[in-house]
């Protein structure tokens, strides 16, 4: 009878543990049931989703209140300037593991503080790194000594319409808030306060709200399928985001080397993806600057780039901030694969060469621009540092072709903020001869676009 007991009392105790091992420590099967796969991709992602909050001074104009009279005000303009605080609440997504954040652009505009607080309610100064009004886009850095989680983006299949949508997000200042509905349509174009036109958007019924903006749209496995940028004023809903495949590339232009470090190397590359398991597994070389660092290294055209400084490399957007985090004279060792077989380079990283920006911008565009001055925003009614101003324009030049004037303001050339001659002077060696680009002006207090064809 002792050994029946022990027998049984074995077995008892052989399923007690295997329920452990199936459902986890102190885990049973109705609280395993719980755990859907919303439950676990928002456990996944929440660490990376951060909530931001900002301070802008902004002047207001206000009828002095000791001559609050209609015969007073009719005759003389007497108001007082007072300069306030406005703040704002948004959300953002940590992409790399070093504090870069995507958010949307409008969340930081002309922000003067920005604040970053993460799920373990650990607060950061925010720095703005780059903008893009164009798509509504915009990264902030924060700083600390050890990694920070990121959600994962390695989502390549096209979005299905009915899947599943999870919004992470802070609307109203409410931290961490998640809604669940489905995709409701794909390739959506929106006009974004009466003026920006985003196109390709995905469209969604999970709740978005005032707050929401920057923040993560999640698929069923947890994987970033966009980023929330917009609601349609009045209806229930209906809200959009940017798609994971459009932020993609646009974070390699946010996070531009050259644009941000004044950095160079000389080479152009490309992502390559498994055709099985649509996993990044390399950078082809597609373009090679003459007398570059790159074409010093001895990288060649065609060679397949998997490593950098020892770690896997296999992503153009990794690869960019790898260089943004260099500073010239630092050295870069590459292994690869070349024609099949395994190479070694080493390149040194260069400062952009220095070229007087108004004679590229004279070359390419047949005009001249400088720094806005504070007189000179204040006449336009724009902030300083937000523009540069046209000097001169040549007679049947690409700029003169396109409309632009003496004394216009280009707010943006192409999808990127101008705000010197030597941004402007970069962001023209991102196109050759006969393209096209959107120029952004102020002329008069008034915004107008055109589109300039550069020599």
């Amino acid at each position: 009878m002792r050994l029946r007991t022990g027998l049984f009392t074995g077995l008892v105790l052989g399923v007690v543990f295997a329920a452990r091992m199936t459902f986890g420590e102190g885990m049973t099967p109705r609280s395993a049931a719980l755990h859907n796969p919303v439950v676990e991709a928002v456990k996944a992602a929440s660490p990376a989703v951060v909530n931001i909050s900002t301070e802008k001074v902004v002047t207001l104009q206000t009828i002095d209140p000791r001559f609050d009279d209609e015969l007073f005000r009719r005759f003389f303009e007497v108001y007082r300037k007072q300069n306030v605080k406005a703040t704002s609440l948004g959300s953002g997504v940590l992409v790399d593991r070093r504090g870069y954040i995507v958010t949307n652009e409008h969340v930081v505009r002309r922000a003067s503080k920005i604040t970053v607080t993460l799920n373990d309610k650990s607060t950061y100064v925010g720095k703005l790194i780059s903008a893009d009004p164009t798509r509504d886009l915009a990264i902030v850095r924060i700083i600390r000594d050890t990694p920070f989680p990121t959600v994962n983006m390695n989502r390549r299949e096209p979005l299905m319409i009915g899947e599943t949508a999870i919004a992470v997000g802070n609307p109203f200042g409410f931290e961490h808030t998640v809604t669940v509905g489905v995709v409701s349509a794909t390739g959506r174009t929106v006009t974004v306060q009466g003026e920006v036109v985003m196109k390709d958007l995905v469209q969604t019924d999970a709740s978005i709200n005032p707050g929401n903006s920057g923040g993560a749209l999640l698929d069923a496995n947890g994987d970033l399928i966009g980023i929330n940028t917009a609601i349609r004023a009045g209806a229930e809903g209906i809200g959009f985001a940017i798609p994971i495949m459009e932020l993609r590339k646009a974070l390699v232009d946010l996070l531009d080397f050259q644009r941000l470090g004044k950095l160079w190397i000389g080479v152009g590359l490309a992502g390559l993806v498994d055709t099985n398991t649509d996993e990044p597994v390399g950078m082809r070389v597609t373009q090679m600057q003459p007398d570059s660092p790159a074409q010093k290294s001895g990288l060649k055209i065609g060679d397949i780039i998997t490593k950098m400084n020892g770690r896997r490399c296999a992503e153009v957007l990794a690869f960019e901030v790898d260089v943004l985090e260099s500073k010239a004279g630092d050295e870069l060792a590459f292994e690869g694969i070349r024609d099949g077989a395994p190479f070694r380079a080493t390149l040194k990283v260069d400062r952009l060469p220095v070229v007087d920006p108004n004679t590229v911008i004279a070359r390419r565009l047949g005009m001249s621009v400088d720094k806005l001055s504070k007189a000179e925003a204040d006449a336009v009614g724009i902030e300083p540092g937000t523009a540069v101003i046209v000097r001169s324009v040549a007679d049947k030049g690409p700029a003169a072709v396109a409309g632009l004037k003496k004394d216009d303001c280009l707010l943006l050339f192409d999808k990127f903020r101008v705000t010197e001659p030597e941004e402007l002077a970069s962001g023209l060696g991102h196109f050759k001869a006969g393209d096209q680009a959107v120029i952004v002006l102020i002329r008069k207090g008034f915004k107008y676009y055109t589109y300039v064809h550069l020599d």
